[in-house]
């Protein structure tokens, strides 16, 4: 019975010695390039590498026997924040995140204590990314792909990070790109967008984004001038017209902040201005990344706003502030309303 992986190992020996697919230049030949997407360095490679780098081999060997001069390069995904993120696990002792990066090294070593210390060497980005691209350049090679790897970068390189740069720069030259403003999911660790490639099951399992209108309620004298509002977050703004009353938390410590447009962000509106708004701490933060200036200038527990009342607009009338437990700082303002929706 023939040997298959001898022979497989033979020929991609003389075509490695020969170096069989790394084209020059011919002009009597027409000229063919294919690739396909970078493959992320952020562990082993799996099946859906392998399919799609055999599709396009597949392809490319047809085009040169159709006597095409065929350049056929794969390159690696290095940039965004996923081995950033790895390695920041990774350093702080995310015992998860190592058992899996044990894991992926294993096949590659015969110690238990090389494979320990390879993945504590892991808490710098770029000794992931040294590891694993030599491993996945002999595993796609064991495939026998026809891959000139004299043209193999790294999306982190310089070169490629200043024509991704030039793109985008024509892109906006010619109209197909502007500036704007949209709610991105952000990473305050990072201080950068992150996308569902960046966030750990982010492609099974994508991050929510919800979109909360704010309401101000006119709330108690003016402080320093400025008119203070208690400001309510709802998901069902068409009820406000059936208002009963606001809800606050007894066991939060709102924030008494100052709130101004951020110069620069976006279209500005003219009825932005200056403001007291009362709302959680952790409502406060947000709205810093969200086209607010926000300074804190006081702090109020909700057991003071007890009791008093608010005024509710649209419906021009002043409604009590009542006590309620499912007010939870981190979702929306941390004060929530009661509305009802109205026949028409």
């Amino acid at each position: 019975m023939a040997d298959l992986k001898a022979i497989a190992k033979k020929w991609q020996e003389r075509w490695r010695i020969a170096r069989a697919f790394e084209p020059t230049i011919d002009r009597a030949k027409e000229k063919f390039f294919i690739t396909t997407p970078y493959p992320y360095i952020s562990g082993s490679l799996h099946i859906g590498h392998a399919r799609v780098v055999t599709e396009a081999d597949v392809y490319a060997r047809f085009q040169r026997m159709r006597g095409k001069n065929v350049l056929y390069p794969i390159a690696f995904h290095i940039s965004g924040t996923p081995v950033l993120g790895i390695s920041t696990a990774i350093k702080q002792g995310d015992e998860k995140k190592i058992e899996l990066y044990k894991g992926y090294v294993r096949p590659y070593l015969s110690s238990e204590r090389d494979v320990e210390r390879i993945v504590r060497t892991f808490e710098d980005p770029q000794q992931l990314v040294d590891f694993f691209i030599p491993k996945m350049q002999d595993e796609f090679s064991a495939l026998g792909l026809s891959v000139d790897w004299t043209r193999s970068f790294t999306s982190g390189d310089v070169e490629h990070q200043k024509l991704v740069e030039w793109q985008f720069k024509q892109y906006e030259k010619r109209g197909y790109l502007v500036r704007g403003t949209y709610p991105v999911v952000y990473s305050l660790l990072y201080e950068n967008a992150v996308a569902e490639d960046d966030i750990v099951d982010g492609d099974s399992r994508p991050v929510e984004k919800s979109e909360f209108t704010l309401i101000k309620f006119r709330y108690g004298p003016e402080i320093d001038g400025l008119p203070c509002y208690l400001v309510a977050a709802t998901l069902r703004p068409e009820t406000m017209y059936g208002q009963t009353n606001m809800w606050a938390n007894p066991g939060t410590e709102y924030r008494l902040v100052e709130v101004s447009p951020k110069k620069g962000a976006g279209k500005e509106n003219k009825n932005d201005k200056h403001e007291v708004w009362i709302l959680s701490k952790e409502c406060a933060e947000k709205l810093c990344y969200q086209e607010k200036t926000v300074e804190t200038v006081g702090i109020v527990s909700g057991n003071e706003l007890l009791g008093k009342t608010c005024h509710a607009p649209y419906v021009e009338r002043e409604i009590p502030i009542l006590p309620s437990k499912h007010c939870d700082p981190d979702i929306g303002t941390g004060l929530d309303i009661v509305g009802r929706c109205l026949d028409a």
